[in-house]
């Protein structure tokens, strides 16, 4: 079995969520203080991947990808309050809110951070 296609257990998708969503939160901070940094694309990268990991979960229990509101509560907010991670004031705490919706419909942390950055200038 491919571990890309491996089941967890609710506590260890959680775990996983929590550890990913960390670091993803982190690089959308940085990305929303530095956009313009040589190394925002390798940022949008790096939380492209975690992404991406997210959505090949899949819940032994269920046998089917993680639901919206798991990856929302589990990794989006990495079960706590993004501003608790991260010094975010309200207008990043609403980009970030923005960037996460976009993200769940277009599946893309390039095209999504390009909107919003777009929104931005």
């Amino acid at each position: 079995m491919i571990l890309q296609e491996m089941a967890l257990s609710r506590p260890d998708a959680m775990d996983r969520c929590y550890s990913l969503g960390i670091k993803f939160i982190e690089h959308f901070d940085k990305i929303y203080s530095n956009f313009q940094d040589p190394d925002v694309p390798h940022w949008e990268g790096e939380m492209q991947g975690w992404f991406d990991s997210i959505k090949r979960i899949k819940l032994k229990s269920t046998n089917k990808p993680l639901l919206d509101r798991q990856i929302i509560d589990w990794f989006f907010t990495a079960t706590t309050f993004p501003e608790d991670i991260v010094d975010m004031d309200e207008d990043e705490q609403e980009t970030y809110d923005k960037f996460c919706t976009l993200l769940l419909t277009n599946l893309s942390v390039k095209k999504s951070i390009d909107k919003i950055i777009g929104a931005l200038l």
